[in-house]
């Protein structure tokens, strides 16, 4: 974790975490306000009730840290790219009231107004938090501190004029939901080439399709059919540049396509190129690495 201080009374980290858990059980601390944005990955967190939620690539968190929902947290597959901005309201304001005055943001009333029904208030992804974040992780050194000045100020106006009322909270699962699509995705990741539906895999695993979908896409940021079409596109084009003596129809066959066209159609979509142009141009690649070994 890179932090840095932003302005009096604000901080800000880059969140690297490679891991599976960064849990800590901390005290409730008065007066400040904690931003989570996950820009990359998972933040898998368990709930006072009992259930499982997932911060999502694109999704915001804001905390009181005067009170937390959360009992646990884990990182669901090891990785997660995000920023945090702490913010101690006290000295803060007089800061942000300096700087953009006719913005009139009045921290304790924005924590108010968040936290008056729970600790934490959720915002799904939206363009205009991906354009306030995503900026953030390509600044020239030279002017970093200015830029987060600037854009943290841009942070609290679309917070302070979002309106409250268009508060979303996160959908949650139990425990037993959260696991089983857990148990899918291993599933999934081992018997990809088969054909299966989401409708059987939901009836295989014992949860409700419309549970498996809506879960699945947090967790693991895509449909779950679309994660399937993904890998055996991914096997194929390993196939494709390591197979040779396969030609492009028994690799369609292999990963589920009965019609080659579509498959091409298919393939075409996410590589830009057709099978038989993808696996000449792996050839020529791999062809020109060899020359260039040999020199």
């Amino acid at each position: 974790m890179h932090v840095y201080e932003v302005m009096n009374g604000i901080l800000m980290s880059y969140d690297v975490l490679d891991m599976k858990s960064c849990w800590q059980d901390t005290p409730p601390v008065p007066g400040f306000i904690q931003i989570n944005y996950c820009n990359e990955g998972c933040f898998e967190f368990e709930l006072e009730t009992g259930e499982i939620g997932f911060l999502s690539s694109g999704d915001l968190a804001i905390s009181d840290t005067n009170g937390s929902q959360f009992v646990s947290s884990h990182i669901p597959y090891g990785k997660y790219r995000g920023i945090s901005i702490m913010i101690d309201i006290e000295k803060a304001q007089p800061v942000i009231d300096k700087r953009i005055p006719e913005a009139r943001i009045d921290l304790k009333r924005i924590s108010e107004r968040l936290f008056s029904n729970s600790p934490t208030f959720f915002i799904r992804a939206k363009p205009a938090l991906e354009h306030i974040f995503s900026e953030l992780y390509h600044i020239n050194e030279e002017i970093r501190k200015p830029y987060m000045v600037l854009k943290t100020l841009e942070l609290l106006c679309f917070i302070n004029a979002s309106g409250y009322e268009c508060q979303e909270r996160l959908p949650s699962f139990s425990h037993a939901v959260a696991e089983a699509v857990k148990e899918v995705y291993a599933y999934i990741n081992l018997h990809f080439i088969d054909e299966i539906t989401v409708g059987e895999l939901a009836s295989k695993f014992c949860i409700s399709e419309t549970n498996l979908s809506s879960c699945f896409k947090r967790l693991y940021g895509q449909p779950t059919g679309a994660y399937i079409r993904a890998k055996k596109l991914r096997y194929a084009a390993e196939l494709l540049s390591g197979r040779t003596e396969m030609s492009v129809g028994d690799v369609a066959h292999l990963v589920g396509y009965g019609n080659q066209s579509k498959f091409a159609s298919a393939f075409r979509a996410v590589y830009g190129y057709s099978p038989l142009e993808y696996r000449r141009r792996m050839k020529n690649n791999a062809s020109e690495q060899k020359k260039r070994f040999s020199e």
